[in-house]
């Protein structure tokens, strides 16, 4: 089965081997037919024809414009689209993009000579996946296929192609890719449709280019060239950056430290972190992650929580500050630290509190958290045993005080739940009705800005319904692929205030069809607990 029969060749960009020269000035005595493909701007003027020397000239001007405009020198710059991820552990393959209105546009990055190609998975599997692949030929084609796979095998190139080649470029054993799709192509049978719940992008690539530029099965990545990650492509998980922090603005880090990654595919490791002694109350107003050297592609989330009601003699007992999460390894306050403060995914970036906002940590009055934890977990499919880490999560916090306090505002329930063998689509509800929010919330309500959803590996989707007067007024937040591996906080588009009298409704999907036996609750891996956080103020 072949794939190349109406591909899109490209006008914009013609291979090229080193950064500074033309294809032909290495290989040829004359310039190829296509050399105005090296602009990727609007260019009608067609080649000259003459002397070798005349063409050469027209050859030269058109080179200063393109490598003037993309600076392929840098491979640095390729990644050049807001949002970024590191898609492989060997920092191989990235990819960065952008949403604008109904059209989201990627960069695709990879070290490699060959094809690459880019999905997205129901389940993280080529089964059901929606997959752009392409290349850049010898000669200077480009090449992109919009693909679709029904199971772990040779993709099949759609019948309706919904992608648009931007740009693609070889240089210094570096192929980047550029295209355009919207979010919802309404090729329902071939694409999928990319929403605000999390997406799993899978990645592969090839050493080469497709022979004869037909993609068949014997262009197959390989076990070690390929992989999955999840991401958040329409939401922010930052927030917006402020011009310049308070001049008392101090660090406080949530780390490990020197922690020796175990030659095991998945670890949950965990620390304990004593907060300052602070007689005054300080707010926390962003949260950072900093990832040591040669942990980038083994760290796939860190969760914050704070530990609160915990009297003075638990604490001096305590002579434990980190080990294996859920073990014996941690200190016997552990179930004390369930308030999640925050979530941070690989890809993600700073998270800064609205600016009228800060987090609360000390005082006198108790209210302030008597530890902190921090959970890192680590993922190693390639069973490393030479990774000593000391990453974390770094807060900036400062003693002017915000006009609002952050809080979080926890919903749901880990007792009780008991998910039935071989089910699919079990459903678990949990409300917070009127009576609730008139209890718990102020007079005027709580503006929801970020929010974090956590279940276990059972959980595959969550929905909050918000009610008002008794009529549904929207999702307050929702996930349709959760993926318990990717937990990070969230900001909202657009803050929704939650009123006193309002209701919600959490629903929780979870399948358990591969499993013969009923699954009960507890606050293991492959359990089914699960937690909606709200950010507020």
């Amino acid at each position: 089965m072949t794939a190349d029969q109406g591909h899109l060749h490209h006008p914009h960009w013609t291979k090229m081997s080193q950064p500074w020269n033309l294809h032909f000035a290495l290989k040829s005595q004359q310039p190829p037919s296509n050399l105005k493909r090296c602009i990727a701007c609007d260019v009608t003027k067609e080649a000259p024809t003459g002397t070798l020397e005349e063409k050469m000239r027209f050859a030269a001007a058109l080179l200063i414009v393109c490598c003037c405009w993309l600076d392929v020198g840098k491979p640095s710059s390729l990644n050049n689209l807001p949002n970024w991820l590191v898609l492989d552990s060997h920092d191989k393959f990235n990819v960065s993009w952008t949403v604008e209105g109904e059209t989201i546009t990627f960069t695709v990055t990879c070290e490699t000579t060959g094809w690459v190609g880019l999905g997205f998975s129901p389940s993280g599997s080529m089964a059901d996946a929606d997959i752009i692949v392409a290349w850049v030929a010898d000669d200077g084609s480009s090449y992109l296929l919009d693909m679709s796979a029904t199971s772990n095998s040779l993709p099949i190139k759609d019948t309706s192609q919904d992608v648009r080649l931007i740009s693609a470029l070889e240089a210094n054993g570096i192929t980047r890719v550029q295209f355009q799709r919207k979010l919802d192509t309404c090729d329902d049978n071939e694409d999928n449709i990319i929403t605000s719940s999390t997406t799993r992008l899978i990645y592969a690539y090839q050493t080469s280019d497709p022979k004869d530029n037909r993609f068949t099965s014997t262009d197959y990545h390989g076990y070690t060239n390929r992989g999955s990650k999840s991401v958040y492509l329409l939401e922010s998980t930052t927030g917006s950056k402020p011009t310049s922090f308070p001049a008392d603005a101090k660090t406080l880090d949530f780390r490990v430290n020197n922690y020796n990654v175990p030659a095991e595919d998945t670890t949950y490791y965990c620390a304990f972190i004593t907060p300052p002694k602070l007689e005054e109350i300080h707010h926390i107003i962003s949260i950072e992650p900093f990832i040591s050297e040669g942990s980038e592609g083994l760290i796939h989330h860190i969760l914050l929580f704070a530990c609160y009601g915990l009297s003075e003699e638990r604490i001096r007992n305590n002579n434990k500050t980190e080990g294996i999460c859920y073990t014996d390894e941690m200190p016997e306050f552990s179930d004390n630290c369930f308030t999640t403060i925050h979530g941070w995914a690989n890809g993600g970036g700073a998270f800064y509190f609205p600016v009228e906002a800060g987090y609360p940590i000390g005082g006198s009055d108790g209210s302030s958290p008597n530890y902190f934890q921090i959970q890192i977990h680590y993922d190693n499919p390639g069973l490393l045993n030479t990774i000593v880490d000391s990453s974390g999560l770094r807060a900036t916090y400062t003693s002017t005080i915000r006009e609002q306090e952050a809080a979080v505002f926890r919903l749901g329930f880990q007792n009780g739940i008991a998910v039935p063998p071989t089910a699919d689509k079990f459903k678990v509800m949990s409300y917070c009705n009127s009576e609730c929010t008139n209890q718990f919330l102020p007079e005027e309500g709580i503006e929801i800005y970020a929010y974090l959803l956590h279940t276990h590996l059972l959980g595959k989707a969550m929905h909050i319904e918000w009610y008002r007067d008794g009529k549904n007024i929207g999702f307050l937040a929702f996930d349709d692929s959760y993926d318990f591996n990717f937990q990070e906080t969230r900001r909202m588009e657009k803050n929704k205030r939650l009123l006193p009298g309002d209701s919600l409704k959490i629903t929780c999907t979870f399948n358990n069809e591969v499993r013969d036996f009923v699954t009960f609750v507890s606050l293991f891996t492959l359990s089914s607990p699960f937690v909606t956080s709200i950010n507020n103020q």
